[in-house]
């Protein structure tokens, strides 16, 4: 699989959890025994280790600040990340968007990202590939309703979302980032 493998270090995550102490929805826990706002930040910091030219919304004055985390080469990014204790497997696990972010988050495109936890500390990030937010919504995602049994995990999902398989993905070239 070809995509970009990046180092998490103390640095990035110290800069995430500020940024997650700052979120307004920072003590709210969407789903049980995890925090997938600070997985969010972490993610946003290894896509922007691995494409330091990528200007970030936070830092750009604009009203856009949810609706996509980044610019580069013009088209906004929004970056989406899970949390796994194993390294990402193409067809098994997926890449999804809540369905009520459909609304209010306008990129052009989507960064799936997959963070790689050993013994309860961020260790790696996968950048997995890009996918147009035309491309995901039209044709290549699937939705998975909250209660679905997913087929590939055996999980239950607990919140609707549009889903679509790393396979699905265009691919960087493949590169480690320390």
């Amino acid at each position: 699989m070809k995509h970009i493998i990046v180092d998490i270090d103390q640095q990035m995550l110290d800069r995430a959890r500020t940024r997650w102490l700052a979120h307004p929805d920072s003590k709210r826990k969407v789903f049980r025994n995890s925090n997938h706002t600070f997985n969010g930040y972490v993610g946003e910091e290894v896509f922007q280790k691995a494409f330091p030219e990528a200007l970030t919304t936070q830092f750009l004055r604009t009203s856009d600040l949810y609706n996509y985390d980044f610019l580069l080469d013009k088209k906004r990014i929004e970056v989406k990340t899970k949390t796994s204790k194993v390294e990402p497997i193409p067809d098994y696990y997926d890449c999804s968007v809540l369905e009520y972010l459909k609304e209010h988050q306008k990129p052009d495109f989507y960064v799936h990202i997959r963070n790689v936890e050993e013994n309860g500390v961020y260790v790696r990030g996968h950048i997995l590939g890009i996918i147009s937010a035309d491309k995901f919504y039209n044709g290549t995602c699937f939705t998975v309703n909250k209660g679905d049994i997913l087929a590939n995990t055996g999980r239950k999902a607990e919140a609707t979302s549009f889903n679509c398989f790393v396979s699905d993905l265009n691919h960087f070239q493949h590169r480690y980032v320390k």
